[in-house]
């Protein structure tokens, strides 16, 4: 889980125990969160351990006022008012935590070294430093 994708009262399993609990504290310094498991127990655990409960809107209970009234987020895709647990948007079904793929990125950095790989061969070879 990213810094960026967690927040206070969000629902989150940890990858290593299969435990579901609520973020209770961040401590961004350290990459680490507190989080109250769902059988009582308080544990500080690395971001990434964590990964968002699969949760969306129409799963949240309406009545548990923690649930509906915590902290909103905007949707980044759609701009909907979305609670921080909610891991799916449900207007526009974006997806809080997935890592968006940088098209071409991984080519650019190929081609930049390929061409300052040439460009030093060159000053190499014919002395241009001399």
């Amino acid at each position: 889980m990213q810094l960026q994708d967690c927040a206070k009262n969000q629902r989150v399993i940890n990858r290593e125990t299969g435990q579901v609990g609520t973020v209770r504290d961040l401590h961004r310094s350290e990459l680490e969160a507190t989080v109250v498991y769902d059988n009582g127990s308080t544990t500080r655990s690395a971001l990434r351990a964590l990964e968002p409960a699969v949760e969306t809107a129409e799963t949240i209970d309406t009545t548990d006022p923690i649930e509906t009234s915590g902290p909103q987020r905007s949707c980044p895709q759609c701009g909907a008012s979305v609670p921080v647990q909610v891991v799916t948007c449900p207007q526009c079904g974006f997806q809080y935590g997935v890592a968006k793929r940088k098209s071409g990125s991984s080519l650019k950095v190929i081609v930049l070294l390929l061409v300052a790989g040439v460009a030093a061969y060159l000053v190499w070879k014919l002395g241009l430093l001399d």
